[in-house]
């Protein structure tokens, strides 16, 4: 390197401290007994990530991952806080959570979201329509998933991993054999019984949420509904997203050395393997092992886009000669589409979609029932004072009870989305009304009510 011969130093490249903590999980996973985690072995890894919810915003640390999974209905990944302060707003509103990740994932994100999903929540990445974003979603969501554990394509067994822990193109599924994996260990006597997925129950709880052309072409038939556009919808929705396309969309900066030009090769290997996977799906659809491919479609459709690679080259053997001699490929970031549809516009977007995504949440996460009747001081008090007080609090509780019950039921599976703040009070009323109607609580208000008047009659005397 020129800086190496300019100032006779070398720059090391392996074993750096990226190099080392990056292999830590996979070494507890694969190489040690038990498969302990970092955190058994006393490596903690700093928090990259924060939340956002209830107004607050909280480090995704070890500690808090149980207690921050059951937040939120629904938890949005973002990679860019400015993105997330512009659109938190809604999370106050509907009771979601945000996650900045700031660019990447690390461990702690992707355990958070398996508690989340454990604990009834969604969960949605959103990321810049590039392959470095694209890839950073849809990684995380097939680790979630644990996707990639046996694969099968008639007697052969392959053991693989997701995505495949792509070097090189050539590791993704070849073109004669779509479920096959290059340098997958192969066995013909493995129990038939593990090719299932480790998480199936986490399907459709996990996706991405964007940015695509999906998302394009949500804002174009927003704007066509909006002009009475309705002569050639479809055409003019198909001229609206190239439209916008133009106007967001972006050339990666040219460089002067082919080798060197962005998206580098170890950006569009993976979308290489995406694309792979995706035609492996087309060439056969009723395969039970290749379903899960039918997502990456928006990858497959706008390959060219996205690495300024023909999708004529997918198979290509002389792929390095291929990515030097490619077209520029283009990129829609998040920030360039608030600035063209405006701030308000794209949070309805999140919400649309959210909805979309996930018809039924479960508002018990955000929606909280009232449960402190008493603070700190109670302890002072005389203890006939506190028995009565007591004695009113559970016969408070039993008035209440049955109607908390419905309010939780009703939460439970919630279609759409609700205004937190206008429920809690809705949820309030209801339970003041059935403890005001309840038989017993009447009978202790009028004796409460003929105590304090007769206290106040002899105060009045004194």
């Amino acid at each position: 390197m020129p800086i190496e011969e300019e100032y006779g130093v070398t720059v090391i490249k392996e074993n750096t401290r990226e190099d080392v903590t990056s292999k830590i999980s996979t070494i507890c996973e694969n190489d040690l007994e038990d498969h302990p985690k970092r955190e058994q072995l006393g490596i903690f890894a700093s928090p990259r990530a924060a939340m956002y919810v209830d107004g607050s915003w909280h480090n995704v640390d070890i500690d808090k991952i149980l207690s921050l999974a059951k937040k939120g209905t629904d938890v949005v990944f973002m990679e860019k806080r400015g993105v997330l302060e512009i659109v938190k707003y809604i999370g106050d509103i509907y009771g979601l959570a945000f996650v900045n990740t700031q660019g990447h994932f690390a461990e702690y994100p992707k355990d958070l979201i398996r508690e989340i999903i454990e604990n009834g929540g969604n969960v949605a990445i959103m990321t810049d329509f590039d392959c470095a974003g694209i890839h950073i979603a849809e990684k995380v969501i097939s680790d979630v998933l644990g996707e990639g554990l046996f694969i099968h394509d008639e007697t052969p067994v392959f053991e693989i991993e997701p995505p495949y822990d792509i070097e090189d193109s050539i590791l993704a599924p070849p073109k004669d054999l779509p479920a096959k994996e290059g340098q997958a260990g192969c066995s013909e006597t493995i129990d038939k019984s593990q090719q299932r997925l480790r998480y199936t129950e986490y399907y459709g709880k996990v996706v991405r949420l964007g940015i695509d052309v999906q998302t394009l072409e949500y804002f174009g038939s927003k704007k066509i509904m909006m002009t009475n556009s309705d002569n050639n919808a479809y055409g003019d929705l198909n001229l609206e997203v190239q439209n916008m396309k133009e106007r967001v969309g972006e050339e990666y900066p040219k460089h002067t050395d082919p080798k060197k030009q962005q998206p580098g090769k170890n950006v569009i290997t993976p979308i290489i393997a995406y694309a792979k996977q995706y035609d492996s799906y087309l060439q056969d659809p009723t395969n039970p092992n290749l379903q899960r491919y039918k997502r990456y479609e928006y990858i497959y459709y706008n390959f060219e886009y996205l690495t300024g690679i023909s999708i004529e080259d997918l198979y290509n053997e002389e792929m390095e000669r291929v990515v030097e001699n490619r077209k520029t490929a283009r990129r829609i970031e998040m920030d360039s589409v608030i600035e063209d549809v405006k701030p308000p516009t794209f949070a309805q977007f999140i919400t649309d979609k959210l909805q979309e995504f996930f018809p039924v949440r479960d508002y018990n996460r955000t929606i909280k029932l009232l449960t402190e009747y008493f603070g700190d001081k109670f302890d002072i008090l005389p203890e006939s004072i506190k028995a009565l007080f007591l004695h009113v609090i559970s016969a408070a509780d039993a008035a209440a009870k049955p109607t908390e019950q419905q309010i939780k039921l009703a939460q439970m599976a919630v279609r759409g989305l609700l205004d937190v703040s206008d429920t809690k009070e809705a949820n309030k009323r209801r339970i003041t009304d059935s403890v005001a109607q309840n038989r017993e609580m009447k009978k202790i208000a009028l004796k409460c009510r003929e105590v304090l008047d007769q206290m106040k009659g002899e105060s009045n005397n004194k």
